[in-house]
């Protein structure tokens, strides 16, 4: 059996000290978790956007060994598969402008 974890939850893996609670979960089932391909891109574009500094070196070691530890489950959406080691989420973060999404390509998920 494998249980299919949501953002939240892996974003919480990440801190310097998890929530005990989640800590123990990933104690008890680690080897049965999975991630979604979306998921994977958003973690993914979550660290590309931040600020270079020693945080963001340190969630992107983290990530990379995350995103290698744990299967990525396909979406349902074929365009998300891969998608966290194409570079796609990085594009995203560095052609972000406020308050536009104009020079953004369609996201997967909003291709339905």
């Amino acid at each position: 059996m494998r249980y299919l974890l949501d953002t939240n939850v892996w974003s919480e893996m990440a801190r310097p000290e998890p929530m005990a609670s989640v800590r123990r979960a990933f104690q008890r089932y680690d080897p049965q978790f999975a991630m979604a391909a979306p998921v994977a891109d958003e973690l993914t574009f979550g660290v590309a956007r931040l600020p270079n500094s020693k945080r963001k070196v340190l969630l992107a070691e983290w990530l990379e060994e995350t995103l290698d530890a744990y299967p990525i489950l396909p979406s349902i959406f074929r365009l998300h598969d891969g998608m966290a080691r194409s570079g796609h989420a990085e594009w995203r973060s560095e052609n972000r402008r406020p308050w536009s999404m104009a020079r953004l390509p369609p996201s997967p998920s909003s291709i339905v």
